[in-house]
């Protein structure tokens, strides 16, 4: 405890902005730094160097960040106190995003600062061993110092990358994988950065994906190329500031989107001022004289295409030679990824060569493996099927594509069940990879909602692993923004279900799938003609024959109510009932307090919505 105070007293009663204790200040900085590699460090006085410091780089940011490096270039640091202190640089660069702009515009460090620290960074991180925890603390510096000095950072990199891949006596070019991680952090956290050089890192990328050989490094490799193609296009369709997330849930979707839209904007200008609007954004911007900017945008433009193209070519023919199901997978993420930025043209002649590697490996997987498949492999199935919907849906259904797609995929909703009670990573892995199933159905529903929407129907008429895994289909895709089938086939088809069905009355409803045809509790025209605030979009555009019966509206709320009071003498009549008519006992019903328990709590979100259809219909049946 005596230590963390005297180490906070120091920094707290020194005033910073006094140029006299300029030197004290440097003293005290270097008498924390050199604290950290102490002996008989404990964690909490770890702790109090690293908020003193911090303070002390709020005020003065470039000695505190002169200090460290100056601790790190001695090389006499041990191999822990170097970590601390790469761990403790990068925490004091944070800083200057912690506070807002007017933070970042004082936390910064000079230009010369900034290449002195990369080259001796890059050095460093190209001769350790791949599991030195140093490597990762070095990426996160450089990652943080990107912002500041882009070009000095990816320079230094990149020169570092030629340095480390000469091949000597005539063997395969390789390069140290820490260098290739730090540009993937760099393309992935600060896309921006790359503008105008992305070109420059694929060219330092194809030779080395031509000829790697090991596993790891093809994965690595295979990483950095969907780092990418997310930079690309972000950085011709966001701002600084709002890049697409490859961590976002819905990561999958919005970077299709984004691309595909992209692609229709270049077929659309027909390579006018659009298309040289959007590729001076890759360049780094239009220079004074319009005839060289257009040119070098050109130049820019055709390096990124043949690039790209050349690596789609090298997956294609290569991928399938290996036998290690780990790099099958992350070259399938690839090409996904691939798929959305290569020419169209190009896409379309590989299309159906891919589909059908690609439905051959989902197969194998989901017959080979158990439980969910691989995150990535979702991933690159769904960035597929954009990029096959985008060019020419009826590829899906060429050799019954579709329909084994559908069925394999809801083969792995029903086997695994509900996954949020899983702990740890395989459990956040397991989770991940069923919301990209679910994105999967999503992107074939969109177009093929009649398929889609029969597929569904007949699972809810199966057995009740079928129709539970019906259910949480149904209850994603109606709660989607993209798919609205008919409300008639859906409330008429779930007309049988029992406890099974209470989950999906809250979709239902809010989806306003209540809707009656004639139902004087309707929104209708006011005087004035217009339609009341609250009607549906939904429910106005839907022809009469597509809105569901009143008695199946009624049916369904009448159930839920009657649920609510389920008493143990009913359910074992139920159950007497059902012993009666099926083949054999059923042994997965939920129990009576499970069924009240379920339909209480879906009555009672029902009974608060402010939905018409379901206020008009429910309040009545309830008084």
């Amino acid at each position: 405890g005596g230590g963390e105070a005297v180490v906070e007293t120091e920094a707290a009663g020194v005033d910073v902005g006094d140029d006299d204790e300029g030197g004290c200040v440097q003293e005290i900085v270097d008498c924390l730094l050199d604290a950290k590699g102490g002996a008989g460090s404990t964690l909490s006085v770890q702790v109090a160097i690293n908020s003193s410091v911090i303070q002390l780089a709020k005020a003065d940011f470039p000695l505190v960040v002169t200090s460290l490096f100056s601790f790190l270039e001695r090389r006499k640091c041990s191999d822990v106190h170097q970590l601390w202190l790469l761990r403790l640089l990068c925490q004091v660069l944070e800083t200057r995003r912690s506070d807002g702009d007017a933070q970042a515009s004082v936390c910064t460090v000079n230009s010369a600062m900034a290449q002195s620290l990369t080259q001796h960074l890059v050095r460093e991180v190209a001769a350790l061993a791949q599991d030195d925890q140093r490597q990762q603390a070095i990426t996160d510096v450089l990652v943080e110092l990107v912002p500041m000095h882009p070009d000095v950072v990816l320079s230094g990199v990149l020169n570092m990358l030629d340095s480390c891949g000469g091949a000597s006596n005539g063997g395969a070019p390789s390069a140290p994988p820490a260098l290739v991680s730090i540009l993937t952090e760099i393309a992935y956290t600060t896309p921006h950065a790359l503008e105008g050089r992305i070109h420059e890192v694929m060219g330092r990328y194809l030779p080395l994906l031509q000829s790697c050989k090991a596993p790891e490094v093809k994965l690595l490799l295979f990483r950095a190329w969907c780092s990418l193609c997310v930079a690309l296009v972000n950085c011709a369709s966001r701002e600084p500031g709002d890049p697409i997330l490859s961590t976002e849930s819905t990561f999958s979707q919005v970077f299709g989107m984004a691309a595909l839209e992209l692609r229709r904007k270049k077929a659309a200008s027909g390579g006018g001022a659009n298309a040289q609007s959007t590729t001076s954004r890759l360049v780094g911007g239009g220079g004074l004289n319009s005839s060289r900017a257009s040119t070098e945008e050109s130049e820019e433009k055709r390096r990124v295409s043949q690039a790209l193209s050349t690596a789609f070519a090298i997956l294609m023919s290569s991928w399938q030679s290996s036998k290690d199901m780990h790099v099958r997978v992350g070259a399938m993420e690839t090409l996904g990824h691939l798929c959305l930025v290569i020419p169209k043209d190009l896409f379309l002649t590989n299309a159906d060569a891919l589909l059908e590697l690609l439905v051959n490996l989902l197969s194998r997987q989901s017959s080979a493996t158990p439980g969910m498949p691989p995150v990535r492999l979702m991933r690159g199935l769904c960035l597929l099927l954009q990029a096959c919907i985008d060019a020419d849906p009826e590829i899906l259904l060429l050799e019954n594509a579709l329909q084994t797609l559908t069925s394999t995929m809801f083969a792995w909703t029903v086997s695994n069940g509900p996954l949020q009670h899983l702990q740890g990573s395989a459990g956040t892995e397991a989770v991940q990879s069923q919301a990209e199933v679910l994105r999967c159905f999503e992107v074939l529903s969109e177009t093929f909602r009649k398929q889609v929407l029969g597929f569904l129907m007949q699972r809810v008429r199966g057995n009740r692993d079928d129709r539970l895994g019906a259910l949480v289909v149904l209850r994603h895709l109606i709660g989607s923004s993209g798919w609205r089938p008919r409300p008639l086939a859906v409330v008429e088809g779930i007309q049988h279900l029992k406890g099974d069905v209470a989950e999906l009355i809250v979709a239902l409803a809010a989806a306003d799938f209540f809707a009656i045809a004639g139902d004087p509790g309707q929104p209708q025209e006011t005087a004035q003609g217009g339609a009341s605030a609250s009607a549906s979009s939904t429910s106005a555009a839907m022809a009469p024959e597509d809105m569901p019966r009143p008695e199946h509206v009624h049916a369904l709320l009448h159930f839920l109510i009657s649920q609510t009071a389920l008493t143990p003498a009913e359910g074992e009549q139920s159950s007497y009932v059902a012993k009666l008519v099926a083949k054999s006992q059923p042994t997965d019903l939920p129990s009576c307090e499970e069924v009240r328990g379920r339909a209480g709590l879906v009555l009672g979100h029902l009974a608060g919505s402010l939905k018409p259809a379901v206020r008009t219909t429910l309040w009545p049946m309830l008084l």
